[in-house]
């Protein structure tokens, strides 16, 4: 199971829709305020503001583009 990676400035919203996101990407745990250096486990779903990281094989979708994806199913 691939990591997702949100993407998005601090007091966006990213914490506050965790648990949508969570369910809506099948993610196994929420990894908030991720620093960017820690390595992720496989699965999860990661929220942080930094600017750079290593992504390795992990998807990344901004906030807006992970809203846009909610709002699309409604």
């Amino acid at each position: 199971m691939q990591t997702l990676i949100i993407t998005g400035p601090q007091g966006s919203g990213k914490t506050t829709l965790a648990v949508q996101l969570l369910e809506f990407f099948g993610k196994t745990h929420v990894v908030d305020d991720w620093d960017g250096r820690e390595p992720l486990p496989l699965g999860v779903l990661a929220l942080t503001n930094c600017d750079t990281f290593s992504a390795g094989d992990a998807q990344v979708l901004t906030l807006e583009e992970a809203r846009q994806l909610l709002a699309a199913v409604g």
